[in-house]
């Protein structure tokens, strides 16, 4: 069993710029976590099941 997907979940202290950087190296163009990396925006929410 291994994870399709990743979110951030801890990132609202960031400003645009942090989360630039954190898109950036967990994202398509950085090192990668091996799975999906997504921000979701204040307020929004995922259906993981």
């Amino acid at each position: 069993m291994a994870p399709r997907d990743a979110y951030a979940i801890h990132d609202g202290a960031l400003n645009d710029v942090g989360h630039a950087m954190l898109g950036g190296f967990l994202g398509d163009n950085g090192p990668g976590t091996g799975v999906r990396y997504h921000g979701l925006a204040a307020g929004t929410s995922v259906d993981i099941g």
